[in-house]
């Protein structure tokens, strides 16, 4: 694996991290409030985390980003 596509595997797999965090933060949300809003940020940050997935199977297939 080149040196850039082991960086932007790494970067990708920790704002993968990052976005469960927020994910599991926005759920609990929900559940206590029961508000619109949270429902909204996890559908953005779910949509988000399904772009570091595509990219993060991009590199490891073809050893290319395709962002």
């Amino acid at each position: 694996m080149e040196p850039t596509s082991l960086i932007l595997s790494i970067v990708s797999i920790a704002n993968m991290a990052i976005l469960g965090i927020l994910i599991a933060i926005f759920g609990k949300m929900y559940g206590k409030t029961r508000a619109q809003l949270p429902l909204g940020m996890i559908v953005v940050t779910v949509m988000l985390f399904l772009h570091n997935v595509i990219g993060g199977f991009s590199i490891f297939l073809n050893g290319d980003a395709f962002l």
